[in-house]
């Protein structure tokens, strides 16, 4: 797995946008997140967009959660279901929505 990902999983669950802004540390938190989803190298691993998924917070994360499911779809085996472990978070949903659509394009 990559360094960037093993990173981000270690920082866990995005913390949500209302408490970053209230933290004095949460700039910072940002810009380690954005800095660690920029190093990312595409396409990623099966692993690596299982991994990636379990990261969602309640919100967009001031745009990177938008960024992060572009990034799981490069995943060469995409999509695959094993990808949606919490399918109660809106951007689990989001890729849900996205495999449906892909997979309707595709039968069509």
């Amino acid at each position: 797995m990559q360094r960037c990902i093993n990173q981000l999983v270690e920082l866990g669950k995005f913390l949500d946008s209302k408490t970053i802004l209230k933290d004095p540390n949460g700039y910072d938190y940002v810009c380690k997140v954005q800095n660690l989803i920029e190093e990312i190298k595409e396409p990623i691993t099966i692993e690596e967009a299982i991994a990636l998924t379990k990261l969602f917070g309640e919100d967009d994360l001031f745009g990177l959660a938008g960024t992060l499911v572009k990034i799981i779809e490069t995943a060469p085996e995409w999509p695959i279901s094993e990808v949606f472990p919490d399918s109660s978070n809106e951007w689990v949903q989001s890729l849900i929505i996205r495999k449906i659509n892909y997979e309707n394009s595709i039968n069509d």
